[in-house]
């Protein structure tokens, strides 16, 4: 989707104005091309039509370093740069890498920082810069009153509101239409299942080094236990799994037929749809956390002592609120809200669609328990598969 097209489907993506969702908050500062959108205020609200007057301060310049798609980013981004007279400056990396590499970023950057904010594409990178002391305490805890609004953050946060997680998106085994029998077959022990989905060397999966596979691998483990994540890992061995420098790129392999069952992110899925692919996904549509199954959200926080510490809270709760948490829903990664109401308000318009949106148990992902066992994790792996 270009970005005329991603622009003009976040301006009649979200509920009216006013209609009493909680958490959404009107941008009244927006272009009026974003009426309806949903996206929540952030700071005074003034005339679209009429220039910004002395009295109202500048947000000014603000560093993000993302891993969110680009064109996302760009989508949501605007209307904050309008509504506040700010310029984001984006900073991201590389596909296989590019949250790894960002975290490492701002660790090196520690003595001067020069990012502001830091919007993740997955969680263990944001724990370790909030263990680390990396990141501003106090922007999510709530609700937070003044003129940037009141609303409920997400349920899913670090214990001192130094990170806010929304928008989650499933981790999936992608495979391929016709060369791998019905799901309720091949994947009836869930992800477990994908050793044997496939012949041997006819799986695959990313590097779990990096990304969203780490975090998953990670929880697996810390969910599973030694024994059974190390006896999957053999399995995984035995069967030739092949292994990519991502998730986009384990799913093309589906797609040329390089293998036909992989372990990647839905919207990877959503993405080879979008391109006339033929694949498919498995992952439940009950409880995510069911048969090591799990999504990952993405998070926010700002960065302490950056340059612009104004224009990095903004920034941060901007992001972090539920208006963008409702849009993220409607773009093409179709994430799933973390916040009861909107996952409520997402339900009913996937059930017009004639689509089902599954149900999430937050409180069974224990991120900080995937946390902790990666490095258990990464040990087990390059046991069997080097790296």
């Amino acid at each position: 989707m270009d970005r005329r097209a991603f622009l003009g489907a976040l301006a009649g993506a979200g509920c009216a104005a006013g209609s009493g969702l909680a958490g959404a908050l009107w941008l009244g500062a927006a272009p009026r091309a974003w009426a309806g959108s949903g996206l929540g205020q952030v700071g005074p609200a003034r005339d679209p039509d009429k220039p910004a007057g002395d009295a109202e301060a500048a947000v000014g310049e603000v560093v993000l370093y993302t891993s969110i798609d680009s064109d996302i980013v760009r989508g949501l981004i605007e209307p904050f740069e309008w509504a506040q007279r700010a310029k984001v400056l984006v900073v991201g990396d590389t596909e296989a890498t590019k949250t790894t590499g960002l975290v490492q970023r701002v660790i090196s950057e520690r003595a001067r920082p020069r990012a502001d904010v830091f919007w993740s594409s997955e969680v263990l990178g944001m724990l370790r810069l909030g263990r680390e002391g990396l990141l501003e305490p106090g922007v999510f805890v709530g609700p937070r009153r003044g003129s940037v609004g009141s609303w409920p953050w997400s349920p899913v946060r670090g214990a001192q509101g130094q990170w806010a997680g929304m928008a989650l998106r499933p981790r999936v085994i992608g495979y391929a239409l016709g060369r791998v029998p019905a799901p309720a077959g091949a994947f009836a022990g869930g992800l477990g299942a994908l050793p044997g989905a496939a012949p041997r060397g006819r799986v695959g999966l990313a590097d779990p080094r990096f990304g969203t596979t780490r975090g998953h691998l990670a929880w697996l483990l810390a969910a599973w236990g030694d024994e059974r994540f190390g006896a999957w890992l053999d399995e995984l061995k035995a069967n030739g799994a092949r292994v990519y420098p991502g998730n986009a790129a384990a799913l093309r392999a589906v797609h040329h037929g390089q293998v036909d069952a992989v372990l990647t992110d839905a919207d990877d899925v959503y993405a080879g749809l979008r391109e006339g692919w033929a694949v498919g996904w498995h992952g439940g549509t009950a409880a995510l956390s069911a048969a090591g199954v799990v999504a990952t959200p993405s998070t926010v926080g700002a960065i302490r002592g950056g340059p612009n510490a104004r224009g990095a809270a903004w920034l941060a709760a901007y992001l972090g609120s539920a208006g963008v948490e409702r849009l993220m829903a409607r773009t093409h990664w179709r994430t799933i809200p973390t916040r009861r109401e909107v996952h409520q308000e997402e339900e009913r318009a996937a059930a017009q669609r004639g689509a089902d949106l599954p149900a999430v148990e937050i409180e069974a992902v224990r991120w900080e328990d995937a946390f902790e066992a990666q490095g258990r994790m990464l040990a087990m792996w390059a046991e069997r598969f080097g790296g």
